[in-house]
């Protein structure tokens, strides 16, 4: 290539790149869709398993057009919709819904799932929004209802037990137990695990029919390392059912 050529070249890319000399092509930014969903992500933080948290969720158009929504969906059965979403939306305004979840339906840990919603938003035509937290102090109560059937006055005490458990990172025990009903009795033992609660009729109970409540104190914190270095324990009141009835 001849001088003339070379530096004529040169020229050509500086005026079109800048003094870096380099040629750097953008792709134009995507236009937001006309929906946003508020707060995003819909964080629910620490899930503690066994309850069913709900959250308030907002959702605005943002555009100058009237928006069509239908078939909001999540991609775990752990999520619903409590109350139902505005099936449109006009420009620049807004609805509020409530999103409940079980956490039993899903894994203790980290989550992170996704709400979609369907629109006739040319622009973004499916809305999705991450939905996150984190499911805690693991623990099982089983079983949560006790039948004890129909007894004699003069019967042998009856008993069964009723066992709590952790698992999944988590040590659970039974720091007490509490009975609605002075014909039924439960005892607490510890063993590997968790703890067995023994409920059992009391020697020569009063007759009739019996609906009683078993009041447990459980307490939950994390197994093995994370538990000894200062993994915070916390307290829940479990109810086991039990019913019955004294001839």
């Amino acid at each position: 290539m001849s001088s003339s050529r070379f530096t004529f070249a040169a020229a050509a890319l500086l005026a079109i790149g800048g003094v870096t000399g380099f040629l750097v092509l953008r792709a134009p930014e995507a236009a937001p869709g006309a929906l946003a969903i508020e707060p995003d992500p819909v964080d629910f933080g620490d899930v503690p398993w066994l309850t069913s948290p709900r959250l308030s969720v907002r959702i605005v158009n943002r555009s100058d057009h009237p928006v069509m929504l239908r078939n909001p969906h999540f991609t775990c059965s752990c999520f619903g919709i409590l109350t139902p979403l505005p099936t449109s939306l006009r420009p620049g305004a807004s609805g509020t819904f409530e999103i409940q979840m079980w956490s039993t339906k899903g894994t203790p840990g980290r989550f992170h799932k996704e709400l979609s919603i369907d629109t006739d938003d040319p622009t973004m035509p499916t809305l999705k929004t991450p939905v996150i937290g984190t499911i805690t102090d693991y623990r099982t109560v089983s079983p949560a209802q006790v039948v004890l059937g129909s007894l004699e006055p003069d019967s042998d005490p009856l008993e069964k037990k009723v066992e709590v458990r952790g698992g999944s990172g988590y040590d659970v025990s039974v720091a007490g137990a509490t009975v609605s009903d002075k014909r039924i009795s439960a005892e607490v033992r510890s063993v590997k695990g968790g703890a067995d609660v023994i409920v059992r009729t009391v020697a020569k109970p009063a007759k009739g029919v019996f609906s009683a409540q078993i009041q447990l104190s459980v307490d939950v914190q994390p197994s093995g390392e994370a538990g000894a270095s200062g993994g915070t324990k916390h307290r829940y009141t479990e109810n086991v059912r039990v019913s019955g009835e004294i001839k």
